[in-house]
């Protein structure tokens, strides 16, 4: 009985440990999906801003193209 009793201590304390591991290997990987996540939102701001400025400096250019136009015809 002492035996079968000390046994079922060892395996609960192993399988203790290894739950603690793999709750610790599970946050790990939580975060590094979070810290993945928070960088691909960023990467997409920085995107729709390059969209933007690109969307302003092609008006630009399409402006002054017609004004230069203008000019020559004149």
């Amino acid at each position: 009985m002492r035996n079968q009793h000390a046994l079922d201590v060892a395996t609960l304390l192993s399988t203790t440990h290894e739950l603690q591991r793999v709750k610790q290997e599970l946050t790990m990987t939580y975060d590094a999906k979070n810290h993945a996540l928070n960088h691909v939102d960023d990467a997409t701001k920085i995107y729709e801003i390059h969209v933007e400025k690109t969307k302003i400096l092609s008006a630009k250019v399409m402006r002054l193209k017609s004004l230069l136009n203008a000019k020559v015809e004149t």
